[in-house]
């Protein structure tokens, strides 16, 4: 009896406590949380209320009690036509579910700097909202948050951005709708990969992508057909699976010296004519388990500036278009297959570092007619490398001093023409720090004392050599 008594009592005097927790400051409705001194901005009978510009303040006073506002309650603008602009105070923790949903007076919003959560729909049809940074305070940001945003800034963080999507479709996402032309990526997202918040964005043309960025997930651009330029941080560590499949309006790749992993189908299906991976001491690895990351990409010249890992296969091949390769004096070791059935492959420069070439790395180049190689020591290369590749009608240019060598090693006695390198040949870097070097080489591979006017080959004191122009 009692209980039933105490249940009648709280269903008939809850509404009554609701109430009085609510009040109105300064034309504004806010809501008391229960047993603390903080507030948030509420939802009014008539959202119609809110008109014109609105100036949220810290601290308000109900009677004769100050409170802190801390939140931006669900829906308390709900629908404001009228609303033309809205100061938060940095107070401001949470901004709730359809908090500005529909909101079409508003052309900027400014996201203070200490929110933590956006709920669902936040801003969802606030249609003249076309730009928007998210503080490195955010930790959550709900589906359908945003619908018309042009450009996206994530600011600068080390925590990860958890974007939430409750349904099983694309549209749920907190960003997908959003017609996005520019991005500034500036923090690692945590979000289901199939459900990637910018996937088949077809206006965005620019990203950004910051120094705190680790990682680009799986998914993420893919399908953004208007994508144009990447620029990516030489901080950046792994590109996942399929993050740029399908990107047609991509043209040129650069990766990052600091890029350990590049996924499955990372730039499946795009229009990338020319990459470079940059000079560096670590290893890159390629995933091709299915599919290269490059496969089936248009790709003409590539600048390999460091190791690559990866099992290639007969359908795996990344540069089965490229006519033009040139090897970086980072790289020591070719891999198996690399280059394989690369038939435009007419000119492949091999730098001065290279030891070790792989099983049929240039196999089935059938138009290779000029190969330097600036190893001053032959490679160990395997018996195939060269497999179903015309050299025989190939000339190969190597250093003055190696030639004889060459010419009795195979695969490289298979050559029809082997001749010294030339300077014209040598790849012009004017030398800067000369504290470093070991030993002065000649273009023809006599040591000297000191350097001459022109090319010279030096040999550093980590045993590396390089190719410099003294002038």
């Amino acid at each position: 009896m009692r209980i039933i008594f105490l249940f009648i009592f709280i269903i008939v005097l809850f509404p009554l406590i609701v109430d009085a927790q609510n009040f109105i400051y300064d034309g504004v409705y806010y809501s008391i949380k229960l047993f603390t001194k903080n507030v948030g901005v509420a939802s009014s009978n008539s959202t119609k209320f809110y008109k014109g510009y609105i100036t949220i303040p810290e601290t308000v006073v109900y009677k004769d009690e100050t409170y802190t506002v801390v939140s931006v309650d669900n829906g308390a603008f709900t629908g404001s036509d009228e609303l033309l602009g809205v100061a938060l105070p940095n107070t401001i923790t949470s901004i709730g579910d359809r908090a500005f949903s529909g909101c079409n007076g508003l052309t900027v919003f400014v996201i203070p700097q200490n929110v933590s959560i956006i709920g669902e729909d936040a801003f969802y049809g606030s249609k003249n909202i076309k730009e928007i940074h998210i503080p490195k305070s955010v930790t959550s940001i709900g589906c359908r948050a945003f619908s018309n945003l042009e450009k996206l800034v994530l600011e600068d963080g080390e925590k990860p951005l958890k974007l939430i999507t409750y349904y099983s479709i694309n549209d749920n996402t907190p960003f997908h709708i959003c017609p996005l032309v520019d991005i500034y990526l500036g923090r690692n997202l945590d979000y289901t990969n199939k459900y990637a918040p910018f996937r088949d964005n077809t206006k965005l043309e620019n990203v950004v992508i910051g120094d705190s960025v680790s990682e680009v997930g799986p998914y993420l651009f893919n399908g953004c057909t208007g994508l144009k330029e990447i620029n990516i941080s030489s901080n950046l560590k792994s590109i996942m699976n399929y993050a740029f499949s399908g990107c047609s309006g991509l043209t040129k790749i650069e990766i990052p010296k600091n890029v350990d992993y590049i996924g499955m189908n990372v730039f499946y299906g795009s229009s990338i004519k020319e990459i470079e991976i940059e000079d560096g001491k670590s290893v890159l690895t390629f995933e091709s388990f299915l599919h290269s990351p490059f496969t089936y990409c248009p790709i003409e010249k590539v600048y390999l500036g460091r190791n690559i890992i990866a099992n290639i296969f007969n359908n795996d091949v990344p540069f089965t278009k490229s006519n033009e390769v040139v090897i970086g004096d980072s790289v020591t070791s070719i891999n198996d297959n690399l280059f394989k059935k690369c038939e435009g492959l007419s000119k492949i420069e091999i730098g001065m570092n290279v030891t070790n070439i792989g099983n049929e790395s240039f196999g089935g180049c059938n138009s290779i007619n000029d190969i330097y190689c600036y190893a001053p020591n032959v490679p160990n290369t395997s018996i195939s490398a060269f497999k179903d590749s015309p050299i025989s009608q190939a000339s190969l240019y190597v250093p003055n001093l190696n030639i004889e060598q060459y010419r009795a090693t195979k695969p490289w006695s298979d050559f029809k023409n082997i001749k010294g390198l030339s300077e014209e040949s040598a790849i012009d870097i004017i030398l800067s720090n000369k504290e470093y070097i070991d030993t002065y080489i000649s273009i023809d591979g006599k040591k000297k004392n000191h350097p001459s006017q022109g090319v010279n080959i030096i040999r550093t004191t980590n045993g590396t050599f390089k190719k410099v122009l003294m002038k």
